[in-house]
């Protein structure tokens, strides 16, 4: 590099040379001699910083190349990437956020979020849809647990229902109305039983229909606290037990049918404890007893 620049300065000044020689004949040698040797020596210490240029930026790279392995060349490293549309609208954002959450979202041209994907510190995934006004419609997520969870919005970002399985193997799909709030719950445990729950408008269950795998059915109804009070099961063997309870949620009365036909009638106290029981067999025959607040027996007939 250094003979080409002095090259061409001995050649810009045999030019100058030449020129001068025209111009003014009485110009001598020595002085030309004397305009190119200081010409020269100026590309000499241009070419020098040059050098030392090259060789400051090349400590740089070579200390940045070091400290991240030969394999980092050619790779772009930032924080954050954005894509913008011919009108420089930004149409999609690649990012880390501060608490080292992974974002990468795409937007409409109107910049509104149409679509993104994150995954948080702790190792959530989570898939979020939303509509043209930005609002958020849909997501999906995965815990670090292996909980799955589906969630589905109204307009105003209100969930209206969620499907979901747990690590055990439980489906549950819920329905909430237009506040937010749950409103019926349908279960799915590992083993086979189904449970469905319906609430109000303040999230008390007011009814529940169950199913488990031994082939039992019941059904119970709550009051507006929430508590229980009446409950209709079937068991395997076809016996039948309907029990309505008070709204401290103890057992007032309860009437059975057994597989053999024979049915039970019996009341209880205020503390849920049996004073009296109505019973009549298949073949019509009757029987009552009457029991005090200890359980023992003061009438019977027959």
């Amino acid at each position: 590099m250094r003979q080409s620049i002095v090259i061409a300065a001995v050649i810009v000044a045999a030019w100058i040379g030449s020129s001068v020689a025209q111009e003014k004949r009485q110009t001598s040698r020595q002085t030309i001699r004397a305009e190119v040797a200081a010409l020269t020596a100026k590309v000499e210490a241009l070419e020098g910083k040059v050098q030392r240029l090259g060789t400051s930026a090349g400590s740089r790279d070579s200390g940045a190349i070091a400290g991240k392995g030969q394999d980092t060349l050619g790779v772009v490293r930032a924080q954050q990437f954005e894509l913008v549309d011919k009108d420089g609208n930004q149409r999609g954002t690649w990012a880390v956020a501060p608490d080292d959450s992974t974002l990468l979202s795409l937007s409409d041209k109107n910049e509104k979020t149409r679509g993104m994907w994150a995954v948080t510190p702790d190792g959530t995934t989570l898939l979020s849809l939303s509509d043209k006004d930005g609002k958020t419609r849909g997501t999906w997520a995965v815990t670090p647990d292996g909980t799955t969870g589906l969630s589905l919005f109204d307009k105003n970002e209100k969930t209206r229902g969620g499907l979901g399985m747990t690590p055990d193997g439980s489906t549950v799909l819920k329905l909430t109305g237009k506040d937010g709030k749950a409103g019926g719950t349908w279960t799915v445990t590992p083993d086979g039983t189904t449970i469905l729950s319906l609430s109000d408008k303040n999230e008390k269950t007011r009814g529940m229909w169950g199913m488990t795998p031994d082939g039992s059915t019941g059904l119970s109804l709550n009051d507006k606290n929430g508590k229980t009070r009446g409950m209709w099961g079937v068991n395997p063997d076809g016996s039948t037990v309907l029990k309505l309870t008070g709204k401290d949620g103890k057992a007032g009365g309860t009437w059975g049918v057994n597989p053999d036909g024979s049915t039970v009638l019996g009341f209880s106290d205020k503390d849920g404890k049996t004073r009296g029981g109505l019973g009549m067999k298949p073949d019509g025959t009757t029987s009552l007893r009457l029991l005090d607040k200890d359980g023992k027996v003061i009438f019977q007939a027959p």
